[in-house]
């Protein structure tokens, strides 16, 4: 015997996500760092479920914004930043 089964553990329309890498960790808070005006700006994010290339963003996001994903590890708040697109 055998059986074919199609099984969806969980979707989530619209979901917002971004790359891992634009992601660091602050203690027990996560934090993005979105372009403003040409410096990049800290925003703290509430996470949601966690994918090996991306996680999604729960709070503290629109979608809207610019997130930097490269570099993320060495900004601090308030550094310049020039948008490559």
């Amino acid at each position: 015997m055998t059986a074919k089964i199609s099984l969806e553990l969980r979707k989530i329309d619209n979901a917002l996500t971004v790359p891992v890498t634009a992601i660091r960790g602050q203690g027990q808070d996560r934090v993005v760092f979105v372009v403003e005006q040409e410096v990049a700006r800290q925003r703290k994010v509430k996470t949601g479920l966690e994918f090996p290339e991306f996680i999604q963003v729960v709070d503290g996001l629109n979608g809207n914004e610019d997130v930097i994903v490269a570099a993320a590890g060495t900004l601090a708040d308030g550094t310049s930043v020039r948008v490559n697109r």
